[in-house]
């Protein structure tokens, strides 16, 4: 889009989406995608423990997508430290936060077995960065936060297990889900309910006005859903979550729970 509003020519695309369909029939890649089927059922190979976070009110017999939301700032100090601490231990922001986030749900839930989803964009192979399409795709990343294992043991077990779930990325959530053969139930997802994720604020080649659009934060899908913006000096941390469950003033105490882990 940018492109165009400053009237350059988009080169043709090198691929379509229909040579990916192609592609993705092709015998290597259905053995490839068997062998990540066996990766993502050894993860869940036991019982996954049901993440009850402290909530207001019971949970409804069918999951209700009315939900709220408000962000909060992390300062230059507390993203700086963050940052410091990937670098420091080889990881990546996004692992960073994640065992946070993984720290604080096992604080306020009890438990020591927590699978988190996140979503990824899925294009990894040569030019899909470029094509028209839908490739995303939902990751449980089961972690174990255990309450007398130090942090930087924990985070290199999250960089160890990151690392391996992105490389098994293709295979289809939906499928797992259906592999496991799961007891469903109406209120809740399937193996996860709290969703992570992080983003980084693109630097542009030009200036751009954009005026950012305020929107109600009247839908989710999950229990509760985090996601990191890092701005560069600072990080703003949204929260969405499902009104059935939490009252704000709960979640926004939970952003202070987020801070106190952080530091």
């Amino acid at each position: 889009l940018t492109a165009l509003y400053y009237g350059r020519e988009l080169p043709e695309p090198a691929y379509q989406y229909k040579d990916f369909s192609q592609w993705q029939q092709q015998p290597g890649r259905r053995d490839a995608l068997k062998r990540q089927e066996r990766f993502w059922l050894d993860r869940f190979s036991d019982d996954v423990p049901v993440l009850d976070l402290p909530a207001d009110a019971a949970r409804p017999a069918k999951r209700d997508t009315a939900g709220g939301g408000f962000s909060h700032i992390l300062d230059e100090t507390e993203t700086a430290g963050l940052k410091a601490l990937a670098k420091d231990t080889g990881t990546t922001f996004f692992m960073v936060f994640l065992g946070i986030v993984d720290v604080l749900l096992s604080k306020l839930s009890g438990l020591e077995d927590i699978t988190v989803g996140t979503p990824v964009a899925g294009r990894r192979g040569d030019g899909l960065d470029q094509m028209i399409g839908v490739f995303i795709n939902t990751l449980a990343l089961r972690q174990y936060p255990r309450h007398d294992k130090p942090f930087d043991a924990f985070l290199s077990e999250i960089r160890k297990n990151t690392l391996a779930a992105f490389e098994n990325q293709e295979y289809p959530f939906e499928d797992l889900v259906e592999q496991l053969n799961l007891a469903r139930d109406a209120g809740r997802n399937p193996l996860f309910d709290v969703m992570f994720f992080t983003e980084t604020l693109a630097e542009r080649e030009e200036t751009t006005l954009l005026t950012p659009y305020d929107f109600d934060w009247n839908v989710t899908k999950f229990d509760l859903t985090l996601a990191a913006m890092d701005r560069g000096d600072t990080v703003e941390v949204f929260w969405k979550y499902a009104a059935s469950l939490f009252k704000p003033q709960t979640v926004q105490r939970f952003g202070t729970y987020l801070k106190t882990v952080i530091n």
